[in-house]
């Protein structure tokens, strides 16, 4: 992968993560994964067991 699209990603992996913690912070997101794949992208979402 070419530097510039590293950089391209990595500022969209950013403005993902920012947008689904805003979105879904009452859901206790503890971990956000983004795998990327070609031309697809996998959004890996944990949340924390509130119950213990």
């Amino acid at each position: 992968m070419p530097e510039k699209d590293f950089a391209d990603c990595l500022v969209e992996d950013h403005k993902i993560r920012k947008y689904l913690k805003k979105r879904l912070y009452s859901a206790g997101i503890s971990k956000i994964e983004i795998e990327r794949a070609s031309d697809r992208v996998k959004v890996i979402v944990y949340t924390a067991n509130r119950e213990l």
